[in-house]
């Protein structure tokens, strides 16, 4: 106490209040446009009041009536793109297009993905019959049920189509698990999922004398699934699904997806993007598969 003594009575009171004194700055949008920076009292503010202290107008009580509400991103999310491509020379003709369309749900508690897509190429050479040199096809829906911040369960279902394959044209994997979002900002998302599954494969001229085409199997799967936007022109997405097969003679399938965005104007929806596909599959033939296509479209 005797250095307390020691002090003039204004300071010791300075000292003494340090600790309280030490308030938090906060931006306020106001329903009029303004903005206010000040510092929040905290001990003063309610639900219904904030009360600051700005460093020019001193003291201020602002009623939650004039604050304007934080808008909350809307919970669907759609993207359409496209890419069409034909031309004619000398009579040899060709023609490509390819579609593609997301939704994505996002609420408190639930998140739901849907996709689709459509990729088809045919060359019409002069004194040639027509030859249809891609014709592919694609499903996924996947739901995911949030327990919290670092766990939530997923069910997943996803279709492959691809006509020109001679065995597995047709397959279908699904996957149950758990997931967890590893990073999770505002430009930054990286969840992994891991969980059992079902893969089956049927379809083609060759799926009879192929002893693992036709057949369902049990496996796991680990998925891994990243979005990144290093500001509001570009956005990335990668995707990588990894499956082993409970079948010592088949090997992992693997399909991995990488997409970049480019918004010319941040303003509008309107985007063009580049997609890379790559599959892996033991069952079917040919083994692998590798696409790359170019799309415009619209994100709302």
């Amino acid at each position: 106490m005797s250095f307390l003594r020691s002090i003039p009575a204004p300071l010791t009171l300075v000292f003494l209040a340090g600790p309280a004194a030490v308030a938090e700055t906060v931006q306020l949008t106001l329903k009029n446009g303004d903005t206010i920076h000040a510092e929040l009292i905290t001990e003063e503010s309610s639900d219904e009041l904030k009360v600051l202290m700005h460093p020019q107008l001193g003291r201020l009580e602002v009623s939650k009536d004039a604050i304007k509400p934080v808008e909350k991103p809307p919970a669907w999310k759609t993207t359409f793109s496209a890419g069409v491509n034909a031309g004619d020379q000398d009579g040899d003709g060709t023609f490509s297009a390819n579609i593609n369309g997301s939704s994505n749900y996002k609420g408190d508690t639930d998140k739901l993905k849907i996709q689709g897509g459509l990729n088809y190429s045919k060359n019409n050479d002069k004194g040639k019959p027509s030859k249809v040199k891609t014709e592919k096809g694609m499903a996924l829906i996947r739901y995911d049920r949030v327990l919290g911040e670092s766990m939530s369960l997923y069910a997943m279902s996803k279709y492959q189509y691809n006509g020109l394959n001679d065995s597995a044209v047709n397959n279908v994997d699904g996957s149950v698990g758990v997931a967890f979002p590893v990073v999770n900002t505002d430009t930054t998302e990286l969840t992994l999922s891991i969980g059992p599954s079902v893969h089956w494969s049927d379809g083609g001229k060759d799926c009879g004398s192929n002893e693992y085409c036709g057949n369902t199997y049990a496996g796991g799967s680990f998925i891994a699934d990243l979005s990144w936007s290093p500001n509001k022109s570009f956005k990335f997405d990668l995707s990588n699904s990894l499956s082993a097969l409970a079948a010592n003679e088949i090997k992992p399938t693997n399909t991995f997806t990488a997409s970049m965005k480019y918004f010319p104007s941040i303003n509008s929806g309107l985007f063009t993007s580049l997609r890379y596909v790559s599959i892996y599959n033991s069952i079917s033939t040919p083994e692998s598969d590798q696409q790359i296509t170019g799309q415009v479209g619209v994100e709302f």
